[in-house]
């Protein structure tokens, strides 16, 4: 009967690894531990014992898993990908901006991108600037001063 149960544990923990949703798992801690009973007591008039531990500890494993997954998940989502990473971030003109939407660059992180002023101001090169703003490949910044 262990055979049973820790063959039901390993398809939970395979079904955990496919969908990563930390509930399946706990399903695989609790056929363990009725594996583990199983193994102890391989009496076939205590599958009532074993029934009762794969449930306790299915239940424990739901307490404990579930805030650590909701941990997880959290902290994954704080870090910013892609063009989102640049807001705020500070650049350098490498081709000077000028007023009434005339078009620069600024570098960037190692890329140079196509750039205008937000307020149609003259931006020189070598300043430095603060992203506000991304449209599609084009930045819009401001001077960026220390204050």
């Amino acid at each position: 009967m262990w055979l049973l149960w820790f063959g039901t544990a390993i398809i939970f923990f395979i079904i955990e690894m496919l969908n990563m949703t930390f509930y399946v798992i706990c399903l695989g801690i609790g056929a363990l531990a009725a594996s583990v009973v199983a193994l102890v007591i391989p009496d076939k008039d205590f599958i009532w014992l074993q029934l009762a531990s794969f449930v306790a500890a299915t239940f424990v494993a739901f307490i404990v898993v579930q805030p650590l997954s909701k941990r997880l998940k959290r902290e994954d989502t704080r870090y910013k990908t892609n063009f989102e990473a640049i807001y705020d971030e500070i650049g350098i003109v490498i081709k000077e901006i000028g007023p009434d939407g005339k078009e620069g660059r600024v570098k960037i992180r190692g890329s140079t991108w196509r750039a205008g002023a937000t307020n149609d101001q003259h931006i020189n090169v070598q300043e430095r600037v603060k992203i506000l703003k991304i449209d599609g490949t084009k930045l819009y910044v401001r001077p960026f001063s220390e204050n």
